[in-house]
């Protein structure tokens, strides 16, 4: 209950120092870890352009994580051929 307890301003600075593995796992701790971090943790979301990676655009198309997401890196390194 000690994470319950702090400021959102606090959290969020505890926020800015984490690394994203250690952000993923603080945003699992409760409610006011995962509002603090949610921003942090959607920020860049990266898409293959594989059938996987088109499930996974659609998915976030309809989160409510979607306004979040600031950029968006999708790789088509497989459409270019490198001997043009």
């Amino acid at each position: 209950a000690i994470f319950a307890d702090l400021p959102f301003e606090l959290l969020r600075l505890i926020v800015i120092e984490l690394d994203h593995h250690s952000l993923s796992s603080f945003s699992l701790v409760n409610k006011s870890c995962r509002s603090a971090s949610t921003s942090d943790i959607f920020h860049t979301f990266k898409v293959e352009f594989t059938e996987q990676g088109m499930k996974k655009l659609k998915g976030l198309a309809i989160s409510s994580s979607a306004k979040c997401v600031r950029v968006l890196h999708y790789d088509a390194s497989e459409l270019v051929d490198p001997c043009m």
